[in-house]
């Protein structure tokens, strides 16, 4: 028979020339210096491939794809269990409780120079200022941490 390229070889052996080009690049069926290819040849090598060393990679190959895929599926598992238990938070509760929080402490010191002016004019020394400076902090620092501390819940 006479030597034939891939598309000649796809018609006669009515495989398709993607399946060719694979064996090709795997080595099973090899073309001569021309880029043509002796059909018997390959017709042999392509049985020899189905029924030997390549059902034995395609074998390993779907074992370890298996194994990849029941892996995957215990972590998943694994991870919705963690949620359900609330080891687990989403991450957009987070952002969105983070953000309220943050927005909270933002109001709260802006509120501080006006409310602590007031307060401060009646103090009777610095001693004074500073507890009631420090006392107004801890309240807003109180209210940001309050906020952060429902992310656990």
């Amino acid at each position: 028979m006479t030597k034939m390229n891939i598309s000649e070889l796809e018609i006669e052996l009515g495989v398709s020339r993607q399946t060719l080009h694979k064996y090709k690049r795997l080595g099973v069926i090899v073309s001569d210096e021309h880029g043509k290819f002796d059909p018997d040849e390959v017709q042999t090598a392509i049985l020899e491939y189905k029924n030997g060393a390549g059902a034995e990679q395609e074998t390993e190959t779907s074992a370890y794809w298996k194994a990849r895929r029941e892996k995957a599926n215990a972590l998943l598992a694994e991870l919705e269990l963690e949620k359900e238990q609330e080891k687990l938070i989403e991450y957009d509760s987070v952002k969105a409780l983070v953000g309220e929080a943050v927005t909270e402490l933002k109001a709260s010191v802006a509120e501080l120079p006006a409310s602590l002016s007031r307060a401060l004019l009646s103090c009777q020394d610095a001693e004074e200022a500073e507890k009631l400076i420090e006392s107004e902090l801890n309240r807003v620092v109180g209210k940001f941490r309050s906020a952060l501390n429902d992310l656990r819940h």
